[in-house]
């Protein structure tokens, strides 16, 4: 019995481990591709899971989707963007991965509580540093 629950513990510590190496290859993907169009499906092949597999050990090992945290990423990579460029919306959109700039800013504004012309303006012109963001 104490020999079944050793191997039954190691097989865990395996998995945890496999599944945790998988998560920290996913997260250099979106940090290597979060400009292009990306899925979670493209993500999940590249570590050889399903989608929901992928989506279940990431959640487990992040507390968020991959999907999320692209989306973290893209936002993070906009705020620097619009602070340090004279991009505009649009042109910000479209290298932070997003297709659609209306897309972008209503998930931008649902992030950082404020649409990003409107961040880019007040921070940059009361000189206070950028909000911290609802999520």
């Amino acid at each position: 019995m104490a020999i079944q629950r050793y191997r039954t513990d190691q097989e865990l510590d395996m998995r945890e481990n496999c599944a945790a190496t998988a998560v920290d290859q996913v997260i250099t993907v979106i940090n290597e591709r979060f400009r292009e169009r990306l899925t979670v499906e493209e993500m999940a092949r590249s570590v050889r899971y399903s989608r929901g597999h992928l989506t279940r050990e990431f959640r487990r090992v992040t507390g968020m989707t991959p999907a999320r945290f692209l989306q973290a990423v893209r936002i993070r990579e906009a705020r620097k963007l619009l602070l340090t460029s004279s991009l505009g919306v649009r042109e910000v959109a479209a290298r932070v991965g997003y297709s659609s700039a209306g897309t972008f800013s209503a998930t931008f504004k649902d992030t950082v509580g404020l649409p990003p012309s409107r961040y880019r303006a007040l921070v940059l012109g009361s000189g206070v540093s950028p909000p911290a963001g609802r999520r």
